[in-house]
């Protein structure tokens, strides 16, 4: 079994593997909050950009540019083979800056990539990435998991997902903060053959009194924060994502 880098295999299958139900909904939200917020439409960046359905999103609410933003090499490769009209940069979090991220409207920054960051001071310094490239009166709309989804996800069996070239067992391990989420990857080669690789993903869960202080420290203002509820194998109901909207 060989180990690689996050998403280097999942990107080809990742949009099946992500599920759609979850984009769509992220569309009905970007859509209401653009309207609700009377956000203009010249430039959004969509970081930890993926296979770039949000990115596409943004584009079809009606902005007239979008960069999608990503550091893994593979998952850009299938968002630039899917649309055309959208401009794609890798950069990590923490070298998200640059004239070509000036003077932007809205960012998104979706799916918990946020919790990559294992350290408050790397949180704390792509919140003042965001906050240097936004216009004023610019806003940054992101997600992040919560201890509440720790506690949730601490007592799960493994889970499994597949397709007719992909079989993937997810095995979670909590340890304080910290999640490890453990990938075991087959992928079919030929006929009845398959490769396997195991990928190991890691999330620091963040408290929202520690998020809200970061967000203020840098000069945000905080318009919403938005709560999403999810009950777990073990039976119980915990507050494992909370949604920060918030304005230069």
């Amino acid at each position: 079994m060989s180990q690689v880098a996050s998403y280097r295999i999942l990107a080809k299958y990742y949009d099946s593997f992500a599920g759609k139900k979850r984009y769509k909904e992220w569309e009905v939200f970007l859509n209401s909050l653009v309207k609700k917020y009377k956000i203009e439409k010249k430039i959004a960046v969509d970081l930890a950009c993926g296979t770039g359905i949000n990115s596409k999103t943004l584009r079809n609410i009606g902005f007239e540019k979008v960069l999608g933003v990503d550091n893994s090499r593979e998952m850009l490769a299938e968002a630039k083979k899917k649309y055309k009209d959208i401009s794609f940069a890798r950069k990590d979090f923490l070298s998200f800056s640059g004239k070509e991220f000036a003077n932007v409207d809205l960012v998104t920054c979706f799916y918990d990539s946020l919790n990559y960051l294992l350290k408050e001071s790397e949180l704390k310094k792509t919140f003042k990435n965001v906050y240097n490239s936004l216009k004023i009166g610019g806003v940054f709309v992101f997600d992040l998991n919560t201890p509440g989804h720790a506690k949730g996800i601490s007592n799960n069996k493994p889970s499994i997902f597949t397709n007719e070239d992909l079989f993937v067992i997810m095995d979670n391990k909590v340890k304080g903060r910290f999640w490890f989420l453990n990938l075991s990857i087959l992928v079919r080669k030929k006929g009845n053959t398959f490769s396997l690789f195991k990928e190991i993903h890691t999330e620091k869960m963040y408290e929202e009194g520690v998020v809200v202080n970061l967000l203020k420290s840098v000069g945000f203002k905080i318009l919403e924060i938005k709560k999403e509820n999810k009950k777990y194998q073990d039976g119980k109901t915990y507050n494992n994502r909370i949604y920060y909207i918030v304005k230069k």
